[in-house]
């Protein structure tokens, strides 16, 4: 399978002025296959290390000398030392050796010539309850996350496919033909997910019983998992808010609609958990008109997002025939389907480094409530999102935004041809005049583009 931030990782190898590296993300999002993935690219050696197993080095670890820790791997392997230029050192499942995290330190200020990449299943339990010194400023992060909508075309070997995608152009168009076999590979995507295992079954047998048996083996792991988080977790909570979260995707949330005659605070306790392990993402309300989005936050407002779209639709159980022949997706499982999609490629839309962050706006007003689905920023500007059928004129929602926060362009996901749009809204100082670009749900990484495009155009 290919990755879009193989390219990154490749550019960390090359940099002179790379760290040792965490790769942060959730159990089965291809964390392992990753690092393989770039030794064999680069074409280099790759120590692959599993601190699941015993290791005679790791009484070195607290002496704080990568070099000799890094000679007795050497040794061990038959070679008298290991060629920093030819050489990647790879610890997984660091989470089983809390006290490599604070090496790290030493590897980047003592042996700085060494690539040096670590992961591990659960490790942001490591990373949040650390009783080591962190070495703040001597590692990098990157996150990864399912594969995204045009990696899962790569991988089914629809290359030509995802060019005309990507060089779309609005004055061109979109003939019909290409746009439904897109949406067909859209609508596929939707049931298996960006799961790697999951989009492996589909690519190699393309029977969508084995996807599922794929996704359902996936969801198991993570139950197994549950035990393991945290001392002061409860099994039998975090099973129960695991299988309510996807029912609540797109809604304001409330301890209440996660888990019954349970304490609110084990129930946001417990969604940390989750979120620690990196299988929830929480979209939190903004009020900012302007950059930086979080700046109008307010916290306790929130919306869910799961890991993967695919997860979804297993545990929600919208059948395989909804999903093909629903005249709008926007409307499936009450909007969750999509809005899962939506959120979870924003998320995927910013640098490999920074942590994934969602926002949105809604006004609470009891008689007058209203909610806009995602706020995103481009190039200096806020950007409503609206996940919806329908014309740009009866979004009531995304109307009043835009005049209070004084925006004159939305973008929009649907179930329908790509197009821009000018509306107004009637105000009491006149019109408001704004432009909708409104894009089928399979252009959704490439809404950056073409926005950037429209606006050098307008």
């Amino acid at each position: 399978m290919e990755r879009h931030h193989l390219p990154y990782l490749m550019d960390w190898y090359h940099r002179k002025t790379r760290k040792p590296l965490i790769i942060r993300g959730a159990r089965q999002v291809g964390k392992t296959t990753t690092v393989r993935m770039l030794a064999q690219s680069l074409d280099v050696d790759l120590i692959e290390l599993n601190m699941e197993d015993d290791h005679t080095f790791e009484p070195l670890i607290e002496q704080n000398d990568p070099l000799k820790l890094f000679e007795l791997i050497a040794l061990e392997r038959g070679m008298e030392v290991l060629d920093p230029e030819q050489v990647i050192i790879f610890f997984d499942e660091a989470q089983e050796c809390p006290k490599l995290i604070a090496f790290l330190r030493y590897c980047y200020e003592r042996a700085p010539q060494y690539r040096v990449i670590v992961t591990g299943s659960l490790l942001e339990f490591v990373l949040e309850d650390y009783q080591y010194s962190f070495p703040v400023g001597r590692v990098e992060f990157m996150y990864l996350g399912p594969l995204t909508f045009e990696e899962y075309l790569l991988a089914m070997g629809q290359r030509p496919l995802l060019n005309k995608l990507q060089n779309f152009q609005f004055d061109e168009g979109l003939i019909e033909p290409i746009q439904a076999i897109l949406e067909r590979h859209f609508r596929d995507y939707l049931v298996c997910g960006g799961m790697p295992a999951a989009v492996k079954v589909k690519a190699d047998s393309g029977g969508m019983l084995e996807v599922e048996r794929a996704k359902s083996e996936i969801l198991e792991a993570y139950h197994a998992d549950f035990p393991k988080y945290h001392k002061r977790s409860k099994t039998a909570l975090l099973q129960t808010m695991f299988q309510q979260i996807p029912l609540q995707i797109g809604n304001k949330i409330s301890p209440a609609k996660l888990a019954k005659d349970t304490k609110a605070r084990d129930i946001w306790a417990h969604l940390g958990f989750l979120e620690l392990a990196l299988l929830v993402r929480r979209s939190v309300h903004t009020g900012a008109g302007e950059l930086p989005l979080a700046s109008g936050i307010i916290e306790k407002r929130i919306k869910l997002l799961f890991l993967d779209v695919g997860l979804v639709q297993s545990t929600l159980g919208v059948s395989i025939p909804e999903i093909e022949t629903s005249q709008d997706i926007n409307s499936l499982a009450k909007g969750a389907i999509a809005e899962q999609y939506v959120g979870q490629h924003l998320m995927a839309e910013r640098p490999f480094f920074e942590k994934p962050s969602l926002y949105h706006w809604d006004r609470p007003v009891q008689g007058s409530e209203a909610e806009v689905d995602f706020i995103v920023a481009l190039e200096g500007k806020v950007i409503p999102v609206e996940v919806k059928g329908g014309t740009g004129g009866s979004m009531k929602a995304l109307r009043l935004m835009l005049v209070e926060k004084k925006l004159s362009f939305a973008l929009r996901f649907y179930s329908g041809p790509p197009r821009i749009d000018e509306y107004s809204v009637k105000t009491s100082g006149g019109q408001w005049p704004y432009h909708l670009m409104s894009l089928p749900h399979f252009m959704i990484k490439q809404w950056p583009r073409l926005v950037k495009e429209w606006v050098a155009q307008d």
